[in-house]
């Protein structure tokens, strides 16, 4: 049985202006009352047709009006998605209502067959109508990268416009050597847009690369469009120091086209044998930092070139290495016996080479003698022996000569 309210309702819909019992006498209008009621409660909603004829799945909303009869104010309508489930669209969801159309705000992710059915609040509802979501993929317009063309080895950016991306899932695939494909997910991409993807990208080797785009992992790809990676070939402008000291220095090396895999090697200029490299203390594409480990590095001129990853070597610029000039720390004996008799005293330091002599200084500066030939034993670049006649107590003093020129300190020890 209906309530007052439902009546007081039904009046309304069926009256939309006041009656005139002045005009039609009561029993005349309780007649028109009860007929307009008993039709209300009649009308059958139908719907015939949407305004949208093509849908395209989409996580975003669609304005659609539907067409067909019998439509009340208030009325609900029921979406039956293609995954199985409904869901009901309201309130402010419901627009425009006339007795032949409304409009709905309805949102359709997923491609499949729907169905819609309107709910008259007279509780009439209306045989469902179907209606199709296709699912259109991706498609690409245009790609740019930065730098361009990207470099081997060195992080750029790929940007790509198109349309019909979805950003909670679009990812990119690059298609070239070494990739069959290789994908940037979705988490990593810098702007993801239905129409713009920027994605960060670090290729290996040089070659043409196809990019393509996909609306998450096993849906249908886009077309693609090819991209180039080039193999850029270092060069040195300077170095520094360009001269240094047989040991351990750190070298400053200035270019371009260094890539994340850039290391020096070094060279013997006169035949171009290959020495070795340092450590990378850091890398810029115009910039290495290397510690080079010379110590004990014959003298002469040598040669720094970079090596990239990708296997490209720039150009030679000339290193100078200085021998290292000895130096004397301490002898033993530390206190030898002064003696007219030979007696072999062993020399402790650094930067001692093969063919070195000693002068030694007598005491109270009467004079100084070399030491050389056999006189000289056992010689290594920290130690050598010597054979030296001590023939007189007091200080004496004795100082390294190598070959190359470079002498020591002067070290002073007492003869007992």
């Amino acid at each position: 049985m209906n309530s007052v309210r439902d009546i007081q309702n039904k009046v309304k819909s069926a009256f939309p202006q006041p009656l005139h019992t002045a005009v039609l006498g009561v029993p005349e209008t309780i007649s028109i009352v009860k007929d307009q009621i008993a039709s209300f409660d009649s009308v059958v909603p139908r719907a015939t047709g949407l305004s949208v004829t093509s849908f395209i799945a989409s996580p975003s909303s669609q304005s659609v009006t539907v067409n067909g009869g019998g439509f009340q104010s208030g009325l609900t309508v029921t979406i039956s998605v293609p995954s199985g489930g409904t869901s009901t669209l309201g309130g402010t969801q419901i627009t425009s209502v006339t007795a032949t159309s409304f409009g709905i705000a309805i949102t359709v992710a997923e491609a499949g067959n729907y169905t819609l059915q309107v709910n008259n609040p007279n509780g009439q509802q209306s045989t469902t109508f179907g209606f199709d979501v296709k699912n259109v993929g991706p498609s690409i317009t245009s790609v740019s990268t930065s730098p361009n063309p990207l470099v081997t080895g060195q992080q750029g950016t790929v940007t790509i416009n198109g349309g019909n991306f979805n950003p909670s899932t679009v990812q990119v695939l690059f298609n070239g050597p070494g990739c069959a494909p290789c994908t940037v997910p979705n988490g990593v991409l810098t702007t993801k847009t239905t129409t713009q993807v920027v994605a960060p990208a670090t290729l290996n080797t040089a070659g043409t690369y196809n990019v393509s785009v996909q609306n998450g992992a096993g849906t249908t790809a886009s077309n693609s469009l090819p991209i180039t990676l080039a193999n850029l070939i270092p060069a040195i402008s300077s170095t520094s120091p360009t001269n240094a000291v047989a040991g351990t220095f750190d070298l400053t090396i200035n270019g371009s086209n260094f890539d994340s895999g850039a290391i020096d090697q070094v060279y013997w200029k006169a035949t171009g044998a290959f020495v070795g490299n340092g450590t990378i203390l850091s890398r810029f594409a115009n910039q290495i930092l290397v510690r080079e480990f010379m110590t004990g590095a014959t003298a002469g001129t040598y040669q720094v070139r970079v090596r990239n990853g990708n296997g490209q070597l720039s150009n030679a610029v000339d290193l100078t290495i200085s021998a290292v000039s000895p130096a004397i720390s301490s002898i033993s004996p530390a206190s030898p016996i002064a003696s007219a008799s030979n007696q072999t005293v062993t020399v402790f330091g650094s930067g001692f080479q093969s063919g070195l002599t000693v002068t030694a200084f007598f005491p109270n500066n009467s004079g100084s003698a070399t030491l050389s030939g056999a006189q000289i034993q056992n010689v290594t670049p920290t130690s050598f022996q010597m054979i030296i006649t001590l023939g007189s107590r007091g200080t004496w003093g004795i100082r390294v000569n190598n070959p190359d020129g470079k002498q020591s300190n002067l070290f002073q020890f007492t003869a007992q």
